[in-house]
């Protein structure tokens, strides 16, 4: 049985999430890029990075279409899983690459976002493009997201060649027939990556075609879906929910609108270390329910207050990232004791063109346009609502806040400064060479600024006073 996809891609990056095909981010893999700890380096075949956190992993290959511009083709694969936890997923992708390669250096992406597999039955899957003259290579892959067991076999490339004709492409070792996994290499985002506790072997058991297939296990602990760190709360008419990691100080993790706790999962071992880290899926994201009340910052807000009175949680710190960071906001002015020190991260306070870039502004209103989905049209209506949060507001803010974003975010850098200059003990990082996934692309750096603005004295030393009598 075999199934079709031509879903066409974009290229927004917005509200703090790896969202360069969609904002909506609540059952997709590719919010799973959000908050990875990836070490970036170029995909050469002698670099083997060491392991870090992830919550998926990747196997791919690309190949030269050059010849073939302008002519459709096809990948066929053979799937199954065997899943962790219900947001485990099989998937395979295929991607128009940039002939240099790189991180994120494609123009177009389907990768089975909205057919993800999870059944045990082998099942045909295809997948079709067009080889675009800009990004004449493509790349293709095996992606295991989550806990579980993923079982791949029979990739095969097609291009079609003359009207109705398909020709067949050879895929190295797209049988996985032979002795090793060679050329396949572990890869996120389109650069080499090792993810820990993340196996792939040649399976010899149950086989869709031949003698073999491509078997890769996940040994992640299931951020998002995992009953052991599971809290639930009744507030407001909704059932909020959470996961609690570590023991310290509270730390609250507030996902950006669209994400949830599996978003932060490469943060979170991390940050357990030293604290204790109450991650939330906000109302109607994630495991967290709606009762049809409109969403705004203010009521999400009153959710996570009411969840953290009834943990007993009096004070914290906290990290949010794009709306996330509005919503701790509304809670330092509302309940100044309660909040200690805030993260903001890649967020704003206004909504229009003169705080985010018009392509991205028109970029959300197309994705409006287009998403049918009940669910998803009301997280993408969301990100234009407004925040509740005026310059006068951020005035009356009493604890210190650290503003990181990416020098190319989404959110310009001058409305980011106007925040810092409005907020009385505030810091302020922007981070160079970097996008709104600069937690991505800078993790080490991100989680240093973190570490060091929990933990250490806050000061806001200024060149200035060298010069006043």
């Amino acid at each position: 049985m075999s199934e079709k996809s031509t879903m066409q891609g974009g290229k927004i990056a917005i509200f703090g999430a790896s969202h360069k095909y969609t904002i909506h981010m609540k059952t997709t893999f590719l919010l799973l890029g959000l908050f990875l700890a990836l070490h970036l380096s170029a995909q050469t075949p002698d670099t083997d990075p060491p392991p870090l956190a992830a919550n998926f992993s990747v196997w791919s290959q690309r190949l030269d279409m050059s010849a073939y511009v302008g002519k459709k083709y096809r990948l066929q694969a053979a799937i199954r899983a065997e899943i962790g936890a219900d947001s485990s997923a099989a998937l395979v992708f295929i991607r128009n690459e940039y002939p240099e390669g790189g991180f994120q250096k494609w123009t177009y992406m389907d990768n089975m976002r909205n057919r993800q597999v999870r059944h045990r039955d082998w099942k045909t899957y295809t997948l079709e493009s067009t080889v675009d003259q800009r990004a004449p290579f493509v790349g293709f892959g095996c992606n295991a997201f989550g806990a579980g067991n993923f079982y791949y076999d029979d990739l095969q490339l097609s291009v079609e060649a003359e009207p109705g004709k398909w020709k067949n492409i050879p895929i190295p070792n797209g049988n996985f027939e032979q002795k090793n996994l060679d050329p396949w290499l572990q890869t996120q985002l389109g650069v080499r990556f090792t993810a820990k506790d993340a196996y792939a072997t040649l399976d010899k058991k149950g086989a869709f075609e031949g003698k073999q297939c491509l078997h890769i296990e996940n040994k992640f602990i299931p951020y998002g879906s995992n009953p052991a760190a599971a809290r639930y709360f009744d507030v407001n008419g909704i059932r909020l929910y959470a996961e609690i990691y570590g023991e310290g100080p509270a730390l609250v993790l507030l996902p950006t609108n669209g994400g949830a706790i599996m978003s932060s999962a490469a943060l979170i071992p991390d940050l357990a270390k030293k604290f204790r880290v109450i991650a939330f899926d906000t109302r109607g994201q994630g495991k967290s329910t709606n009762n049809g009340t409109a969403l705004s910052h203010a009521q999400i807000a009153d959710d996570i207050l009411k969840g953290l009175n009834q943990m007993g949680v009096d004070s914290a710190c906290f990290i949010g990232y794009g709306d996330g960071a509005v919503q701790a906001m509304h809670l330092a002015l509302a309940n100044p004791k309660l909040v200690k020190r805030i993260l903001a991260a890649s967020t704003c306070i206004l909504v229009d063109s003169t705080a985010i870039y018009p392509i991205i502004l028109a970029g959300i209103d197309k994705l409006i346009l287009n998403t049918t989905d009940p669910k998803e049209l009301e997280s993408l209506k969301f990100n234009k609502e407004p925040t509740g949060i005026s310059t006068t507001l951020l005035k009356k803010i009493q604890c210190p806040v650290l503003l990181i974003t990416g020098d190319r975010d989404w959110v310009k850098p001058e409305h980011t400064l106007q925040m810092f200059k409005a907020i009385p003990r505030a810091q302020l990082c922007i981070v160079p060479g970097t996008t709104t996934n600069f937690a991505i692309e800078k993790s080490d750096l991100f989680l240093q600024l973190a570490f060091e603005f929990f933990n250490k004295p806050f000061e806001t030393p200024d060149t200035q006073d060298w010069f006043r009598e």
